[in-house]
């Protein structure tokens, strides 16, 4: 029976690419002697080893190689206003400083925009396949250091932000761009009634783009992620709210848009 092969990650099966790499069907792909025995089945999986990373180059060069000759086209990727979906999860909190005012939090940020100069065509970089199906690449992670983003941040911290997530975005073919960072946070917020309920808002937006550069958008759901909160907590949310806030500064005359993401909380 003709061996098939299913499609593992890139990151799988292509050598010289940003992780570690792994093997699949017992067959490592990253200099292991294995994938160059003298057998039917081997030779098959190098083939489409070799043709998989060939398309998946290809993008990759398609969509980077101007950006890593000439680091300066990092511009901004629209004459127009971008509209990015600011998300909020809240994962945890983790402590309390009643003295300090202070709320030590896990959560993930999720920004989403497009980028139309990070589109593609997928039947232009189909994966090989044996059993004949051919789907082009429709989707690809690529480190953000190499593609423009956002300068959305976390204000009311009390210390830097800590990144626990790798920094990583995944682009679609249409050039939807998505970039999730969990982060521990420490924010200010007045914690003198922990006990019957504190209520704390943590403020996301742009650093230097105002609102004819970067619109902020509410997700659907309007309010704070609770879907993937700790179980084992030891605070309880009580009720979480989403709003967007435009703002005028003294400094200058345009709109700076922020989301304010509210939750209340009481210890258990």
């Amino acid at each position: 029976m003709r061996q098939t092969y299913p499609s593992p990650t890139l990151a799988q099966v292509c050598p010289g690419y940003l992780v570690v790499m792994n093997c699949f069907d017992n067959v490592f792909t990253s200099g292991c002697p294995n994938l160059y025995k003298s057998s039917t089945d081997l030779r098959e999986m190098r083939q489409w080893v070799n043709k998989q990373c060939a398309n998946d180059k290809a993008l990759v060069g398609h969509l980077l190689k101007s950006r890593t000759d000439h680091p300066e086209v990092y511009s901004f990727p629209s004459i127009k206003a971008i509209n990015v979906t600011v998300d909020f999860s809240l994962v945890n909190i983790m402590n309390v400083r009643k003295k300090t005012g202070e709320v030590e939090l896990s959560a993930w940020t999720t920004l989403t925009w497009t980028d139309w100069s990070l589109s593609w065509i997928p039947k232009k970089f189909m994966p090989y396949q044996p059993e004949g199906r051919y789907d082009g690449i429709d989707s690809r992670t690529l480190p953000t250091n190499l593609i423009w983003t956002p300068d959305i941040v976390p204000f009311r911290l009390t210390r830097p932000a800590e990144l626990i997530s790798p920094d990583t975005a995944i682009v679609s073919s249409n050039g939807r761009v998505t970039m999730v960072h969990a982060q521990q946070l420490s924010i200010m917020c007045n914690v003198k009634n922990v006990k019957t309920g504190s209520t704390c808002t943590i403020k996301l937006g742009s650093w230097t783009h105002h609102d004819h550069q970067i619109n902020l958008v509410l997700p659907e759901r309007g309010q704070i992620d609770m879907s993937n909160y700790f179980a084992g907590s030891s605070f309880k949310v009580t009720s979480t709210s989403m709003k967007r806030v435009v703002d005028v500064y003294p400094c200058c005359p345009e709109q700076y848009i922020s989301v304010e993401a509210t939750f209340t909380f009481k210890a258990l």
